[in-house]
């Protein structure tokens, strides 16, 4: 008999981390009700090596492809009609897959559900404990269903997945490929929820370079898709809150004043007014940020949740700038 579900890992190097991934799979309450499938997506260390002792289906691309390209091969050798998506930095809790498949059992309505990051991160470094607990808190903050996809820990019943066309291979490398395919259902009618019992360990280790740029490059291509697919007023993402609003509008000004101050157009309270600003409005989230992972971490992560915010003010002008100069969604371009 075919499997319920089919998990399907694209892998690209992930040799770091798909052991965990793996062996948090083998723990699950429900081993004989899926299948699992790791897309080397043309890596060069043992990632295929890992997945083989592992004694799970390893399908390889001969050439890198990108996200959107392995989940595909993925869905096209799946034997499950219910498909749910894991990044290999992913490992699950131990009775994520039966909860999954338990919803989806009770609410036949849904064509896709996405899940979230536990709030507090397995890693040491203060970059990988701040910006797994920034996706887990704004994740939260969604409603109980939702308007987008979330590649990290998603799954989609089949025809629903068909129907949207798969994922667009046009995006380069894990981009928003996943959020595009949630417009994509959402237009066709298809609803898609956000169950926080679909929970797992984000096992990334950022460095502040790669956070930063992660995080500026999310905010081009996500201004760019929010403001030609989103929908005003249909299944929300708990990043586009108003506290967010005025932190990214302190960012700008932060940006803006410290040059002007270079210049001697404004005097120095301008950028520490903005800087106040940025904080007190961010204070909801400092709170549930404390309240998680210490006060002692809040120190540490007010600076990065700040720099962090520089990035992605950046990445909103740029994805504006590549808005009116034509460029689109998926263009390939890292900077536009």
């Amino acid at each position: 008999m075919a499997p319920k579900l089919s998990v399907i890992i694209p892998a690209f190097n992930a040799a770091r981390c798909l052991g965990e991934c793996l062996a948090a799979l083998q723990r699950q309450d429900c081993a004989g009700d899926f299948e699992v499938l790791v897309v080397d997506d043309a890596s060069t260390d043992l990632t295929a090596e890992l997945a083989r002792q592992a004694g799970v289906s390893c399908l390889r691309l001969e050439q890198n492809r990108g996200a959107a390209a392995a989940r595909n091969r993925g869905v096209a050798a799946a034997a499950a009609e219910l498909l749910l998506f894991v990044d290999a930095d992913v490992a699950l809790q131990a009775q994520a897959i039966s909860r999954l498949l338990d919803f989806f059992d009770r609410h036949p309505e849904f064509a896709a559900v996405i899940g979230t990051y536990t709030a507090r991160s397995t890693l040491p470094n203060p970059c990988s404990r701040y910006h797994n607990f920034f996706t887990f808190y704004h994740h939260d903050l969604s409603g109980s269903e939702v308007e987008w996809f979330w590649g990290a820990m998603g799954a989609v019943r089949r025809p629903a997945l068909a129907a949207a066309g798969g994922f667009d291979e046009r995006y380069a490398g894990a981009a928003a490929e996943d959020l595009q395919l949630g417009y994509e259902l959402s237009e066709r009618g298809y609803r898609i929820a956000y169950f926080r019992e679909l929970c797992g360990d984000h096992l990334h280790r950022f460095s502040l370079r790669s956070m930063l740029w992660n995080d500026y490059r999310k905010a081009v291509l996500g201004t760019k898709l929010y403001l030609t697919r989103k929908r005003p007023g249909r299944g929300r993402h708990g990043f586009s809150n108003p506290d967010n609003a005025l932190a990214l509008a302190a960012a700008f000004g932060c940006i803006g004043s410290l040059p002007a101050l270079l210049l001697g157009l404004v005097s120095w309270p301008a950028p520490l007014v903005c800087l106040i600003l940025f904080i007190l409005v961010n204070r909801k989230f400092y709170r549930a940020l404390a309240r998680r992972l210490g006060f002692g971490f809040l120190a540490q992560a007010i600076p990065l949740h700040w720099l962090s915010f520089l990035a992605i003010a950046a990445g909103t002008v740029m994805g504006l700038l590549g808005l009116a100069l034509g460029r689109p969604a998926q263009g390939r371009s890292s900077w536009l």
